[in-house]
């Protein structure tokens, strides 16, 4: 039986925690204050503590919190430092993996740059992969029109079979790595500018701060750095990876939740989009930076991605209401062991109270935004059963077709009126372990 996030606080925290939530949530809460005061604002805070602990022990006083969904986490870690006189220097730190990976374009070997650039996404269009290259409309409609596998047209959706013809064809023409190189030059020249006004190569050690999963934001900073002669001894800490770093010369990975390789259990009963969702900002995607007048480098920002100014302030409010109150010193292991049972029964079985607030919370898979779906949708019967997992696997192994993706499979159920959940909660489950033992499969293949 599914409970509400208030009493799943209620049953696994310490009652100091649980009166931090209540504070937190005001006197006239609503729904979603309810809800970010009893499950966003302890999971964020175990996971902070951790990082301040983690940076204290590592003897880091530099913390670089990543945008967009860093800006939560530097909120609450800006105010403990105050609160309690820690010796860190929170930084916000602009940027995205689209901000980041375009200059670094021009000096990545192919099969780099190719696994990189055309990174598939639910909706894959020519339009959007040569928005990623930073091509003008004018640029893309020229190699729209001249490339056989666009056909065209602009907003086709590619198959992964279609993407890779389409990235062979454009990889193998020189005008194409002519534009390429040129809008990567041109966006490095202000990226590493942006970074050296923020401090990045006056210091000689410090950490990023991200949710994480695969850690290629601190491989490109990393590389982006290198590339321009700087060379600080650098540190991720991260609520979870599913994947091992690529190369020792990133720098050392710290991770809270998840590690990548162990607690497969725990990462199939857990949910890296909610995560996501929940972490907000007041600023739209930074796609890039710019140069103002007085000769400051500002970000810039999608013009197609939302702004939630709204519902960041009223998040921001909740964190630091429970920042205020929450203990703490109660030991680092309570954090966690209360972070690890909310986010195991919240993310596999919901209350379909929980997840209707959640519903105007949406989440994307694509590098540009070009599209956003909320993170969990009412489903009918007959396209639940196509998740059920034989009929998925069936689907991938013999007729060679994927599922749209569910972003949360779970808080959709939640919305569904439908009978037999459990039949389908455990097919999601199952359906997770069996994308953890490829995942193990592929890494283990890579190390041979």
């Amino acid at each position: 039986m599914s409970k509400d996030v208030s009493a799943l606080l209620r049953q696994y925290a310490d009652p100091t925690i649980v009166k931090a939530s209540h504070f937190a949530a005001g006197n006239c809460p609503s729904s979603l204050d309810r809800f970010h005061s009893a499950f966003s604002a302890p999971i964020l805070y175990g996971f902070v503590k951790w990082v301040l602990l983690r940076a204290e022990q590592e003897e880091i006083h530099d913390l670089y919190f990543l945008a967009r969904d860093g800006y939560p986490l530097y909120c609450m870690a800006s105010l403990l430092c105050r609160q309690h006189f820690l010796p860190f220097q929170c930084h916000y730190l602009y940027g995205s993996r689209m901000a980041w990976r375009l200059p670094s374009y021009h000096f990545l070997k192919e099969q780099e740059l190719r696994s990189i650039l055309f990174i598939p996404s639910q909706k894959m269009t020519p339009s959007s992969l040569l928005f990623r290259a930073g091509c003008t409309p004018e640029e893309q409609e020229h190699f729209i029109r001249t490339t056989s596998a666009a056909s065209g047209n602009p907003y086709q959706s590619f198959s992964r079979q279609e993407l890779d013809l389409f990235a062979d064809e454009l990889l193998n023409r020189p005008d194409f790595q002519e534009v390429l190189t040129r809008h990567s030059q041109e966006a490095y020249d202000l990226t590493i500018a942006y970074f050296q006004q923020q401090g990045l190569f006056s210091k000689k050690k410090f950490a990023l701060i991200d949710t994480g999963w695969t850690g290629s934001m601190q491989r490109t900073l990393r590389q982006l750095l290198a590339h321009a002669g700087a060379f600080p001894q650098l540190f991720g800490f991260y609520f979870g990876m599913y994947e091992k770093p690529k190369s020792v010369t990133d720098g050392q990975y710290f991770t809270w939740y998840l590690q990548p390789g162990r607690s497969r259990i725990r990462a199939a009963r857990f949910n890296n989009n909610l995560i996501e969702a929940l972490c907000l900002a007041p600023h739209p995607m930074t796609i890039g930076y710019r140069r103002d007048k007085t000769g400051r480098y500002l970000p810039l920002f999608a013009a197609n991605t939302p702004i939630r100014k709204q519902e960041s302030d009223q998040q921001e409010q909740i964190l630091r209401n429970f920042a205020h109150r929450a203990p703490f010193d109660l030991p680092i292991e309570q954090w966690f062991s209360i972070t690890k049972k909310l986010l195991s029964r919240f993310c596999t079985n919901p209350s379909a109270t929980d997840v209707q607030a959640l519903q105007s919370y949406s989440f994307c898979d694509d590098l540009l935004e070009g599209y956003r779906r909320s993170i969990a949708l009412p489903l009918t019967k007959k396209q639940l059963n196509q998740y059920l997992f034989f009929s998925r696997l069936y689907r991938r192994m013999i007729s060679k077709q994927e599922l749209p993706p569910l972003f949360w499979p779970e808080g959709s159920l939640a919305l569904s009126n439908v009978s037999g959940k459990t039949r389908y909660r455990l097919s999601f489950f199952f359906w997770e372990l069996f994308r953890q033992f490829k995942l193990s499969l592929k890494r283990r293949g890579n190390r041979l």
